[in-house]
């Protein structure tokens, strides 16, 4: 399937995927997320963002640095016993060493989950899987991912949103601190 979908390659879906992949080129659809979880009630928002902080530093270290140290799985456009020149890379672009599992596929599906649980609304939910997808998606495009490294990072991510989403829920009704962030009373 890696070779399928990285074949699939053109210039100019080269340069989507180049745009697709970097976290950066997110960033307006991070600061609309912001506003639109801040804007009806700030301090549940604020507390909102606090928690999908926390919930995306603790997905990306347990990958980066725990689970990936310990695979050591490479990425398949650095095994080149395995494909040689076969793999398509976009701008010379190979990652770091080790892919398993994905970060990318783990940060976007623990965003998304989070949001598709916070707004419970089926346009979050199939907009927010859908980019999900996209972006996970586009780094099997770019040969630096198999398709099992997206999957069980999407898994790890999903899991972790279900959580830290709890996590939030729990905290905004039983520790005062974040009661009087989020504005929930609690009757005495």
């Amino acid at each position: 399937m890696l070779l399928a979908v990285n074949g699939l390659n053109t210039p100019w879906l080269d340069q989507i995927m180049w745009v697709v992949t970097n976290r950066f080129a997110w960033i307006p659809l991070y600061v609309a997320l912001a506003i639109y979880i801040v804007r009806p009630d700030w301090r549940k928002g604020l507390t909102c963002l606090i928690f999908i902080g926390l919930l995306i530093l603790a997905v990306d270290q347990t990958i980066a640095s725990l689970i990936r140290p310990v695979v050591g799985r490479l990425r398949p456009s650095w095994d080149t016993a395995m494909f040689g020149d076969s793999l398509h890379l976009v701008n010379g672009y190979r990652g770091g060493m080790y892919g398993f599992p994905s970060c990318h596929g783990a940060n976007s599906f623990a965003l998304a989950t989070f949001i598709i649980l916070y707004f419970r609304t089926r346009r979050a939910a199939a907009g927010m899987t859908l980019w999900a997808m996209l972006h996970a998606g586009s780094r099997v495009y770019l040969g630096v991912h198999y398709p099992g490294d997206i999957f069980v990072g999407a898994m790890i991510g999903t899991g972790y949103a279900i959580l830290f989403y709890r996590l939030m829920n729990f905290t905004t009704r039983t520790i005062p601190l974040f009661q009087s962030i989020s504005g929930v009373r609690i009757a005495s």
